[in-house]
């Protein structure tokens, strides 16, 4: 797969594999902005995706006048998505700014996470009332939702193997966001997924495949017999001559 960037990222150093120069990945980066308030009056010209995402991941980042805050940022990557959540460390006495931040791709570590977040309830009000079984319960079928959304469309649309939609709590909390088109994945520790030769060997195979053909990555299988259907051959006999008749 032959690269065309003016930035690098994590996975470029498997290109000393070898390059395939029938295969071009155009790796234009496009950062398209988002005002969620606009998502919460229904008034929006996002795709669905983008206002389905905040809609099931924002009341989990709700913060306060706090020492920490919660952003979350969806990976769309070769026809799957790769939910997260950053947690950012806020220091009172660095006015505020960004310290230790981490970014948590496992739903489970991510729960711990919640349930035993060390918080200072005079400062700050994230969950004051605790991250109880409903939210629990809550969380793990809103990301079950998440992960298993059709994105064909939307990689499609912007002819991308990969996009990312973010949701940034700023401490004016707005409550802005992105949807970058070709994104560094660097920047979100995607290595925890996807080591880079894997990285590289999957956006090669989903543009070349996917993408060129315009097939449906969530397509399943078809059965022999809804093949034989299909292309108008009876159940008896299958794909398998008829006997001629005497």
């Amino acid at each position: 797969m032959l690269i065309i960037s003016k930035n690098k990222d994590y996975y470029d150093s498997a290109v000393g594999l070898g390059i395939d120069k029938t295969i071009i990945y155009n790796r234009k980066n496009q950062t398209i902005e988002l005002d969620f308030s606009f998502i919460k009056k229904n008034n929006s010209n996002y795709p669905t995706i983008v206002i389905d995402i905040y809609n099931k991941f924002y009341p989990y980042t709700e913060t306060y006048k706090g020492l920490r805050s919660v952003d979350f940022v969806v990976i769309g990557f070769c026809g799957k998505l790769y939910p997260a959540f950053k947690f950012n460390g806020l220091n009172k006495e660095s006015n505020y700014k960004e310290e230790d931040s981490e970014i948590i791709f496992d739903r489970d570590i991510l729960i711990d996470k919640l349930e035993n977040l060390n918080i200072d309830k005079s400062i700050i009000r994230f969950y004051s009332n605790g991250f109880n079984k409903k939210d629990k319960v809550d969380l793990i079928n809103n990301w079950d939702y998440i992960v298993n959304m059709d994105i064909s469309n939307i990689q499609r649309e912007y002819n991308t193997p990969v996009f990312a939609i973010e949701c940034n709590l700023k401490l004016t909390y707005s409550k802005q966001g992105n949807l970058i088109i070709n994104p560094e994945l660097n920047n979100y520790n995607f290595a925890k997924i996807f080591d880079p030769y894997t990285a590289f060997q999957e956006i090669q195979m989903y543009i070349s495949g996917v993408l060129a053909s315009g097939d449906n990555i969530s397509e399943t299988k078809m059965s022999e017999k809804e093949k034989v259907n299909q292309h108008g051959f009876d159940d008896k006999y299958g794909f398998r001559t008829r006997p001629k008749k005497k």
